[in-house]
Parts: C-alpha cells; sequence; structure tokens
C-alpha cells in the first residue's frame, strides 16, 4: 500500500466535506440513489486510507440508501457529520 502523506488525508478530508453537501441536497430531496453513490464512493475510499469507522458508516449509509430508510440515512449522516467534526479543519 502506498505512503499516505498528511496532505494526503487533509485533501480526503476536504472531499468528504464537499460529499457532505451532495449528500444534504440529495437527502432533503429524497434522491436514496445519489445517496447511495456517494455512500458508496466514500465506503471505497475510507479503507484507502484507513478511517475504519468512516467505511462503517458509509457502510451503513449506503445499506440505508437502498432501503430506501429516511430514519437510518439521518442517522448515519449524522454519523457522517460527527465523524468530519473530529477531523482537522
Amino acid at each position: 500500500m502506498p505512503q499516505i502523506t498528511p496532505e494526503m488525508k487533509t485533501r480526503y478530508v476536504t472531499r468528504r466535506r464537499e460529499d457532505l453537501e451532495k449528500i444534504e441536497v440529495a437527502l432533503a430531496q429524497g434522491d436514496f440513489e445519489t445517496l447511495m453513490k456517494v455512500a458508496h464512493q466514500i465506503k471505497g475510499n475510507a479503507a484507502t486510507f484507513n478511517f475504519a469507522d468512516l467505511e462503517t458508516t458509509a457502510i451503513q449509509m449506503e445499506k440505508a440508501a437502498h432501503d430506501q430508510n429516511r430514519t437510518a440515512c439521518d442517522a448515519e449522516v449524522a454519523a457522517f457529520k460527527s465523524w468530519l467534526a473530529t477531523q482537522a479543519a
């Protein structure tokens, strides 16, 4: 596995903040397909950056979106926001 630099992690977190905007718009519009796609992308690259907790959240968010379970989606988006809050700006 290639060496992950602090700068790479910073860019990664910045991109996830952008994903949060997409997720919130999709959720507000009931667009579970977009939510599922974004969660799938997050899941895939969270593992690369060794963010196991984010990977778990993304897996659950993807499943909730697939099931069109708004309550579960809300909970996973809240978990995603909490994860982002723990990351350096």
